[in-house]
């Protein structure tokens, strides 16, 4: 990776256009696991790159009141709002809490990254 494009990434985290996640249970196993990391884009930003580069919307960041943070995949993208589901048996998804709606949705991921990658160990350094 060039120093060049690793300065945008760096301007990029600043201005808080991106955002690092570590994940926390079992719900996306095994897309995602426990220790794993996400890298995120906010919401509001996904407008603007999606001129420059296609951000497919498989998973999301949101709040839900009553509920910590949470990244879920989209199963369904309904008028009323998104249906999202975990992989894992005991995943808590839309089944219980309900439809995500647009404003509690946080980010879009754009990458995970192993636990058992070395860029792991950077970040959570």
């Amino acid at each position: 990776m060039s120093v060049r494009r690793l300065a945008m990434i760096h301007w990029f985290m600043r201005v808080k256009l991106f955002k690092v996640y570590r994940v926390e249970g079992k719900s996306l196993s095994p897309v995602m696991e426990d220790g794993d990391y996400v890298i995120t884009i906010r919401i509001f930003c996904q407008f603007f790159f999606k001129r420059f580069y296609r951000i497919p919307r498989r998973y999301i960041v949101f709040r839900k009141s009553g509920y910590p943070l949470m990244i879920k995949a989209i199963r369904k993208n309904l008028s009323e709002g998104l249906e999202v589901v975990g992989f894992h048996w005991s995943s808590v998804d839309s089944r219980e809490f309900g439809l995500v709606k647009r404003p509690e949705v946080i980010a879009v991921v754009l990458a995970v990254i192993s636990r058992r990658s070395p860029w792991c160990r950077w970040l959570s350094s």
